[in-house]
């Protein structure tokens, strides 16, 4: 394993990739910007849905505002898959 792969699994591990994602781009040797592109936006879509979730932001949450947490779990499950 080189060290520019090291660094980069290294990341994409801290920024929350899983190991599997990591395997698949490794085994298949994807290193293309459209793949390092996907996964980053898998992370960003994650950490705004994580967010979102936060009721804490809304001063006073109504029923819509849990439903819609709800929603957001949902999301946030199917995409931790």
């Amino acid at each position: 394993m080189n060290k520019s792969w090291r660094r980069f699994a290294e990341r994409l591990l801290i920024a929350g990739i899983s190991f599997f994602l990591l395997g698949i781009l490794r085994f298949e040797q994807l290193f293309t910007e459209d793949w390092i592109r996907v996964a980053l936006a898998l992370y960003v879509k994650m950490a705004d849905i994580k967010h979102n979730m936060d009721i804490s932001r809304i001063k006073n949450p109504t029923q819509k505002d849990f439903d819609r947490i709800v929603k957001y779990k949902k999301a946030l499950a199917y995409l931790e898959e």
